[in-house]
This record gives structure tokens, sequence and C-alpha cells, in this order.
């Protein structure tokens, strides 16, 4: 999304995860890489790392002095990693029901939320027919970017 829309060539390589790429990114080996905050916060705060842009509406409240890409002249790349609880299709819903109070209760704690917090995430608790529309909604517009990109699978 970004390459197209900067008019950039960019080519992607894919890795098994975003501690190989860090490394390559440390090593010279690569010259950028895409991920969420907790993975580089602590090499950004350091100096080990430059963060260039953070791809959300707003700054990110650990890393203030790092600009969005909206501020950077790209309004309208917005890439937010989320995490999700999911459930066989056919889970009955009493469990279902217990699983929601409890994830919800966990959430609501101050040591989980002050946890997440420090690790440079938003912790969110979404009901689960909320859930499934966002689910849907991130599916709409992937698929959307997948297919104005040429992805294919090959």
């Amino acid at each position: 999304m970004l390459a197209m829309l900067a008019g950039a060539k960019m080519v992607h390589i894919p890795y098994r995860g975003a501690a190989p790429a860090l490394n390559d990114l440390l090593a010279g080996t690569i010259d950028l890489f895409f991920t969420s905050p907790p993975t580089i916060v602590g090499q950004v705060q350091s100096g080990m790392i430059r963060a260039l842009a953070i791809a959300s509406k707003q700054r990110h409240p650990i890393l203030p002095n790092v600009p969005t890409t909206a501020e950077l002249g790209f309004p309208g790349f917005e890439v937010d990693a989320w995490f999700g609880v999911y459930a066989p299709a056919k889970t009955p819903k009493p469990i279902i029901d217990k699983l929601t109070i409890e994830i919800k209760a966990l959430m609501e704690t101050p040591e989980f939320r002050n946890r997440v917090e420090e690790l440079g995430s938003y912790p969110t608790y979404m009901p689960p027919d909320e859930f499934a529309a966002f689910t849907a909604a991130q599916i709409e517009h992937w698929s959307k970017a997948i297919k104005a990109a040429g992805i294919t699978l090959d």
C-alpha cells in the first residue's frame, strides 16, 4: 500500500516473524521493515534504530516524536496491528459466554492494562458481535488492498 501511495518501488522480503527481520535491519541487510511498536520500541528508545513513521491515525504515546504516515504526506495509509481470540465455529454458546466474561475481566485488570501499554499496545475489548463485524471489515479492507496490488498466491 505504501509503495503504491508513494509511487515507489519496494521489494517484499518474507520473514518468519519480526525477530529475524529486526536482526537484518540492525545488521544493515535490509533498509526498512514494517512492524508493530511492541517489537521495536526498545531499540527505538535506545537509538539502535530510527522509527520513520507510525501508520496509525495518531502518534503513539510511547513514541511521541515519531510522526504519523498522514503527517508525512500519506493519508489513508493506516495499518494497526490487532490481536483477537477466536474459537471453533461450533463452540457452544455457554462456552463462548464464559470465555467472553473471563477475557473481559482479564482485560480490565490494572496489571494486564499496564503491561500491554508498557509494551506499546492499546488493550481494547470488543464483545463477540462487534469483534465479528470488525474482523469482516478488516477482511474486506485487506482484500481490496491485495487486489489493487496485484498480489496472488503462486
